[in-house]
């Protein structure tokens, strides 16, 4: 299922490396680099949710749509800047350090000339655009930014795995953010300043990442190379497909529903799709740890390979379901708390993308399955087809459901895309390891009729109830067992191991 030979690459002509870690050795690594993962996404992801409720409440629902559609847009050619550059980049550089000089100038020299390509084409584009003057202006800001964006290293550090510079970097973008925000917009007419911060942002990261680069005793001077240019865009165009194919169903449901309802309608879609991403950061945290210690298992044995996979889909079901439950009890509340009375529109389609992200997140074990195992195509297909259907559904709905056809879309798109990995995968990688959420799914079912009881009840007697009725049927059904408990304790109460490679 899969070849696991490690190819050739433009860098080095050989490279061997035999892995034996203990699993729980593994598990520790994981958990506490998802640890120190969490303390800078945390305050970063907080300031973000605290940079649009002060957008959102200084320009209104209209003047937040025709943010979301720039920023929208802006997203496809972001994807056409990078094209995976930055993923292939990580792996070649944690795999040849001794190469990673090189690595960085040929990346760098790759990602500049194919954004200022793109500069022009943005800017052509944008004179066709099915959309208001405000939203193609600000689209205009936004290409600019891209070049600064293509020189970005804070991959570099991801390969040097040193995290806490990307940490503080993060938080530094987000708080510069935040801060920026408040002093220049105030009105919708402050709008193309939206794009304007997102300039001197990223020339700001941009200077400090450089500085923190050469404290590493490596320089960001770009270089054009034909072979190793070559041999970067051949492993990246996979990989840049997919993300395209996500950004499909991410993203483009901003443009239709703009296009066929009004861009009040997509400022409540995009507050929906933002204030959903808040209760689902974490998971992502924690897929970001879980990825290379998969990647490892999966060159150890197919068995340890399944086993993590298997303990890694009754973790995610856990924590995404009792999120979902949380924040379905919460939706209106949060809604009106975050972005005002003017966006109570908009808890329709958060109910849906929360479970659209319980989906994603108990289902997305099996991307990184793909990616460990090599099947890089496989992981295309399904991606695509999720955007097909994610298209198809959102354009016949939302004319008559609004942002509810858009979310359904979103959340049917994923129900296609990973039933066809599953059943790609067969019994043994695929439906049997599934079986491991049907525990938290059955407690979860049972804690969903305690939400819709207390439902009228509010804020906070409701989440509490539905959290603690939870947490209680996860006991009678076996999905926590005091074993897991000790288990976690066990981690909390024992340092950091990291486990060790012999080349």
């Amino acid at each position: 299922m899969g070849d696991i030979s490690t190819p050739t690459t433009a860098f080095d002509e050989s490279y061997e490396v035999s892995i034996k870690v203990e699993p729980q050795s593994r598990a520790r690594s994981i958990f506490w680099n998802f640890g120190s993962l969490s303390v800078g996404a945390a305050v970063g992801r907080m300031a973000g949710l605290a940079t649009n409720a002060v957008l959102a409440r200084c320009v209104s629902a209209s003047g937040f749509g025709v943010v979301g559609i720039a920023q929208s847009i802006t997203i496809y050619f972001n994807l056409l800047s990078d094209l995976g550059l930055g993923t292939v980049a990580v792996r070649e550089g944690a795999q040849h350090p001794q190469k990673l000089q090189r690595v960085i100038s040929a990346t760098l020299g790759l990602r500049l000339a194919i954004t200022l390509g793109l500069i022009p084409l943005g800017l052509i584009t944008a004179h066709f655009l099915p959309y208001s003057e405000e939203s193609k202006n600000l689209f205009r800001v936004y290409l600019f930014t891209l070049p600064l964006q293509a020189l970005s290293v804070e991959w570099v550090f991801r390969s040097l795995q040193k995290m806490y510079l990307n940490t503080a970097l993060q938080i530094t973008l987000a708080l510069l953010t935040l801060g920026l925000t408040i002093m220049l917009v105030h009105r919708e007419q402050d709008l193309i300043w939206v794009a304007g911060i997102a300039a001197i942002t990223a020339a700001a990261i941009l200077v400090v990442g450089v500085l923190l680069l050469r404290r590493e005793g490596y320089h960001a001077w770009p270089v054009l190379s034909v072979r190793e240019n070559a041999y970067l865009l051949r492993q990246a165009l996979p990989l840049c497909a997919v993300s395209f194919a996500v950004t499909l169903y991410a993203q483009t449901n901003n443009l239709i529903v703009g296009y066929y309802r009004s861009e009040a309608d997509v400022g409540l879609y995009v507050a929906a799709t933002r204030l959903s991403q808040v209760f689902y950061y974490p998971i992502w945290l924690y897929f970001t740890a879980m990825a290379p210690a998969l990647m490892e298992s999966w060159a150890v044995s197919w068995d340890s390979a399944r086993s993590l996979l298997s303990n890694s889909v009754r973790v995610t079901a856990v924590v995404s379901i009792g999120s979902g439950l949380i924040a379905s009890s919460i939706s209106r509340w949060a809604m009106r708390m975050v972005f005002g009375r003017a966006f109570d529109g908009a808890s329709s389609a958060f109910d849906i993308l929360i479970w659209t992200g319980v989906l994603i997140a108990i289902c997305h074990n099996w991307d990184e399955l793909c990616v460990a195992s090599r099947r890089n195509r496989l992981l295309v297909q399904s991606t695509f087809l999720g955007a097909f259907v994610n298209l198809a559904i959102c354009a016949l709905t939302v004319s008559s459901l609004g942002i509810r056809g858009a979310a359904f879309g979103n959340l049917m798109a994923e129900v296609t895309a990973h039933a066809f990995l599953l059943a790609s995968f067969g019994w043994q990688m695929g439906l049997s390891v599934l079986r491991e959420a049907l525990k938290p799914i059955a407690a979860g079912a049972g804690a969903y009729g305690v939400l819709f009881a207390t439902r009228s009840s509010g804020v906070p007697l409701s989440p509490i109830l539905t959290g603690l009725s939870y947490v209680a049927l996860l006991f009678l059904v076996g999905g926590i067992t005091v074993r897991d408990l000790n288990k976690l304790r066990s981690l909390l109460s024992i340092r950091r191991v990291v486990p060790s490679s012999a080349a």
